[in-house]
């Protein structure tokens, strides 16, 4: 009973939509299509609507010009197109199936590959930026390659759908079977995507292949994205632009595009915490006891300019309140005192006396003194060195007299 029920399939809707029924020939099924596809063919119509009622169109035609699927398709319905799948002949019937009754959009291909929801990788970018540019927020124009769906076939390779044959050497299933014989009753089998249409199951001759794709189905083209930065921005920062990776068939949605901002080292400035801007500014050592005049420029050209009255000791750091990479953050000033490398002994004594200081008679000694310069050899050991990690280096304290004690 259960079979007998299934039988009884009333469901004509792919007759339907190419506007014939299922008395129809072969022959007016070839010839409805074709004027319907001459007429909603993206390159001459095109809307919208158009577009999705060319691609039912296409995968309507798929089923009703083979005759395995037909058949499936007049006993059974959807629900015959859905058994193939466990049939194992053809994979492609239930995902032509699946895009004609909402559980795919109808940008899939109509070759009769099984259609897996999937989305594209996302595609990341790498872009460095002066901090300039960030700092004044510039808008700036970025140019970038990416794989798009031809337009001109609507992906399909070829203007004219009928055009796409079964693969011969995989028999329209995309991939190639081997079994070799290994041994008495011994046998290996292995399966390779067929390299005559890349795991597709179908083919297109040359002469039928679009003349912008060249059957490829994907097109290079060079996008342009304006970026707005702004001064919150931080190293690495991350601009996400959605659906803007590349693109492929069989897909249900594209990837991201992913751009991460990079800053270039600048001349002066560096940054810290995030936004804040640190410069280095050597001075002399009477500048640091006497006072001197700080002037430096700002990220957008214009100039700082303090006067400093105390005295600076070496690395001393001193801050600027919202001169930083923003409003919101600091500009950081590391004073570097230049000494002088040389002083004679009048200079000495005039020095000495302005700073209340009496320099003592100093006995000569033969001895020259240096500057140090650190010597390490392979086999010595610094205890020093032992005690930042005593447990890789196998350095025991106790063996060394070294006592830990708690308070």
């Amino acid at each position: 009973m259960f079979f007998n029920n299934l039988s009884k399939n009333t469901d004509t809707e792919l007759y339907d939509i190419l506007g014939v029924t299922k008395t129809s020939t072969d022959a007016e099924i070839k010839k409805s299509y074709r004027k319907l596809a001459m007429k909603y063919h993206p390159d001459r119509n095109k809307t919208t609507e158009a577009e999705a009622k060319f691609k039912k169109i296409s995968m309507a035609y798929d089923v009703l010009s083979d005759k395995t699927k037909k058949d499936k398709y007049d006993n059974f319905g959807k629900d015959g197109l859905q058994n193939m799948n466990h049939e194992g002949p053809d994979m492609g019937s239930f995902d032509i199936f699946n895009n004609l009754f909402g559980n795919s959009d109808f940008f899939s291909s109509p070759f009769g590959r099984q259609n897996v929801k999937r989305k594209t990788k996302d595609k990341v970018q790498h872009i460095e930026i002066n901090l300039e540019d960030i700092y004044n927020e510039k808008r700036l124009n970025i140019n970038y390659k990416k794989n798009v769906v031809c337009k001109v076939c609507s992906g399909l390779g070829t203007m004219n759908p009928s055009n796409i044959k079964k693969c011969g050497p995989c028999e329209g299933k995309g991939k190639i079977i081997k079994i070799v014989q290994i041994g008495p009753n011994m046998i290996s089998q292995s399966q390779s995507t067929c390299n005559q249409c890349n795991g597709l199951g179908k083919s297109i001759s040359d002469s039928d292949k679009c003349g912008v794709c060249y059957g490829n189905k994907i097109i290079s083209e060079t996008k342009n994205l304006k970026i707005d930065f702004k001064n919150t921005f931080k190293h690495k920062q991350k601009i996400v632009f959605r659906g803007e990776a590349d693109q492929a068939i069989d897909v249900d949605e594209f990837g991201d595009l992913i751009i991460i901002v990079l800053f270039k080292e600048h001349k002066h400035f560096k940054i810290k915490n995030g936004y804040d801007l640190q410069i280095d500014y050597k001075i002399k050592l009477s500048e640091a006891l006497c006072g001197f005049k700080f002037k430096t420029k700002r990220l957008n050209g214009k100039d700082i300019e303090l006067d400093i009255n105390e005295v600076i000791d070496p690395y001393t750091k001193k801050v600027i309140r919202g001169e930083g990479l923003n409003n919101e953050s600091d500009l950081i000033i590391n004073f570097i005192v230049i000494f002088p490398e040389r002083m004679g002994q009048e200079r000495k004594t005039y020095i000495g006396k302005l700073l209340n200081y009496t320099i003592p008679k100093l006995n000569k000694d033969k001895s020259i003194l240096k500057n140090y310069e650190a010597k390490k050899h392979a086999n010595d050991t610094d205890i020093d060195d032992l005690m930042d990690d005593p447990i890789n280096s196998g350095f025991d304290p106790m063996e060394h007299g070294v006592e830990c004690h708690q308070q």
